[in-house]
């Protein structure tokens, strides 16, 4: 019997629908003849939804029901309904896209009128009787098998905006948590990180919480494409990491890389073009988000490599780099604007320096060093005087600690030169006028150093770093020896209240500076006759290099002295002595404490001396000394295989 050409055509279309391929129903059609040639009346073979949504081939069973191998794969629900129908992806994003934008648009107006009600309680109340109490919304939350309640919740909120707002002040505190949650979980979620680094209400929440965040971190980051909030979410993680017990540990920099990609995806280099999905009209305030969070990307990015001495992930584009008039259209804070330019000549100074692609090391030629130094000198002054006296507290340590990361350059002028003990001069200056800052504001206000951002934390390291070679080297014979003295001591006591939980990297470096003060003073391999401390064998950190420098001699001394009962009874006693402060006993504390800071400053509580600091010597340094130089004959083109 001869069948029409478009029964043959409906009867193929309906085979593909059903996600089956025509060699399958050829062999299905074989199966329904009985053994003596009649046809059965078996159903024909259908996918189930999910394949048949996706197009793909299925192998389900009907009887028994099996559900098909890419369903058990999967763990989906395999389903197989004769009413399913196939639904376009195009008008299934539409649709969702749609919803979203309503529910966004409901949430704000009713944020807005949650927020004129607590500003203005007296325009919607009447004159008879008082109003109700306003009662938080806020919902509680899990995040793994933690429960947060919505009073923890807003009180965390409050700890994050009174103390950790001011160091980087890009996010609307007018906002409610629910709506930070709503609007990405992530932002929702590292602002409660935050805030419960000194949370009393619940102790021990940031440790319970620490397994759970860093799951819904790194599966944010794994779910493409993802909105610019995550940007900011990702900004707050850097700029106060979770806490580690050595620098390997702390996924800033790896994260900074991140966040600049999905920047990047997201537009936020295009401040005059704003990335709008199609068919939604552009809310006004939209832009300056952007744009905020496209400026403190660039300053997390910077803070985030420079204390790693690594080089910055951080663009700075025609906007940011000019002279700002397009930024002040928005009004944007002033201390986010001025942090911008601190972080910006921060830029600028670490690829001047140590950024040059001709030198091998990165380090520009000698005979231009001193030079560039002065030059960028000259224009650290033109930042400081530009940015004028209405400098916030904050951005002032920022701009001192600053000060003190370019005058680190001196440990890489070269030998002989005449003037590299001037240059040593004014780090030694600039690391005391920082130091010196941090303390008189901590005896002021003991708020600074529990609050303080990773790039405070750690250019306070920096800074200290640098007065234990200085006061340890030939040029302690032309500084205040007795005064540099103080405030290292006094913030090798101050360093302690940084420390988050116990075994962190702060309480590891508060012990390990005494020691290595104790190994410079006694140890032949910080004597002049053998070693200079001023000269660096780990040059390849930029201006953190003297800090890994310290490490590496500390590391050296730990194993030249070997396992054998003698030596470790010497390290042992090394460990019982080296926690008191250089040259002093702990009677002497509190005067030499108070030299630092003064009269009537609050003392700082001493480090446990029982303390395990030799569990983690794992800093980001080896044996390995480097790459071969080749000779100065040496032909590269003739040793190309041929």
């Amino acid at each position: 019997m001869d069948f029409p050409a478009a029964a043959i055509k409906n009867s193929r279309t309906q085979r593909h629908e059903g996600g089956g391929s025509d060699s399958e129903d050829d062999a299905q059609s074989g199966d329904r003849h009985s053994p003596n040639g009649s046809t059965g009346a078996k159903p024909v073979k259908r996918a189930c939804n999910d394949c048949r949504q996706q197009k793909l081939r299925c192998d389900v069973a009907q009887s028994p029901f099996t559900p098909c191998t890419r369903c058990r794969r999967l763990r989906k629900d395999c389903k197989v309904d004769s009413f399913f129908k196939r639904v376009g992806k195009r008008d299934k994003y539409l649709t969702m896209q749609k919803e979203i934008d309503d529910l966004r648009r409901q949430l704000q107006q009713a944020t807005a009128e949650n927020l004129s009600y607590q500003r203005h309680p007296s325009t919607i109340t009447s004159t008879a009787t008082a109003p109700p109490p306003i009662v938080s919304n806020t919902q509680c939350r899990n995040l793994g098998d933690v429960k947060v309640s919505s009073e923890d919740i807003d009180g965390l909120y409050q700890e994050y905006f009174s103390h950790y707002h001011p160091f980087l002040p890009f996010l609307d505190s007018q906002q409610a948590p629910n709506q930070y949650f709503n609007t990405c979980p992530l932002l929702g979620w590292a602002i409660v990180m935050v805030g419960a680094r000194r949370y009393k209400g619940t102790p021990k929440l940031l440790q319970s919480l620490s397994t759970g965040f860093t799951k819904l971190l790194w599966d944010t980051v794994a779910d493409v494409p993802q909105p610019y909030f995550v940007v900011k979410a990702i900004c707050i993680t850097c700029f106060w990491p979770l806490p580690t017990s050595s620098n390997v540990k702390d996924p800033s920099f790896q994260l900074s890389g991140v966040m600049m990609q999905i920047a990047l995806q997201n537009g936020l280099h295009l401040h005059f073009k704003s990335e709008i999905e199609f068919g939604r009209a552009g809310i006004p305030t939209e832009q300056r988000d952007r744009l905020l969070t496209w400026i403190t990307f660039n300053v997390v990015a910077q803070s985030s490599s420079g204390f790693y001495g690594l080089p910055p992930h951080t663009i700075y584009d025609w906007v940011l780099a000019s002279d700002l008039k397009y930024v002040g259209l928005y009004s944007l804070p002033k201390d986010l604007v001025d942090q911008l330019r601190i972080s910006r000549f921060f830029n600028d100074m670490t690829k001047g320096l140590y950024c040059c692609n001709t030198e091998p090391s990165g380090i520009i030629p000698q005979h231009e060093r001193f030079r560039k130094l002065q030059d960028l000198q000259v224009e650290y002054s033109l930042l400081e005087h530009g940015i004028g006296s209405q400098i916030s507290t904050i951005n002032r340590f920022h701009l001192f600690a600053t000060c003190v990361q370019l005058n680190c350059f001196a440990f890489f002028l070269p030998l002989g030169s005449p003037n590299r003990d001037q240059s040593f001069l004014d780090l030694y200056n600039s690391a005391c006028t920082f130091l010196r800052a941090i303390i008189d504001y901590e005896t002021s206000n003991s708020t600074l150093l529990e609050h303080c951002s990773s790039f405070i934390s750690h250019s306070i390291f920096s800074a200290i770093f640098a007065m234990l070679k200085l006061l340890n080297s030939s040029i302690a014979s032309k500084i205040d020896f007795e005064h540099g003295k103080a405030l290292f001591n006094g913030m090798i006591l101050a360093t302690k209240r940084m420390s988050i939980q116990n075994g962190d990297l702060p309480e590891r470096f508060a012990i390990r500076i005494p020691q290595l003060w104790k190994v410079m003073r006694t140890d032949p391999q910080w004597s002049m006759a053998r070693l200079d401390p001023l000269v660096l064998r780990i040059d390849f950190r930029m201006s953190w290099s003297h800090v890994d420098d310290c490490m590496w001699a500390w590391r050296v001394f730990v194993r030249d002295k070997g396992d054998t009962q003698s030596q470790q009874q010497e390290r042992s006693a090394l460990l019982s002595t080296s926690t008191k402060e250089p040259d002093i006993v702990r009677g002497e504390i509190n005067h030499v404490f108070q030299a630092a800071v003064g009269t009537g400053g609050a003392l700082f509580p001493i480090y446990d001396p029982e303390l395990d600091i030799f569990g983690s010597l794992d800093w980001m340094m080896g044996d390995w000394a480097g790459m071969e130089f080749p000779p100065d004959n040496f032909n590269a083109t003739a040793n190309f295989p041929q």
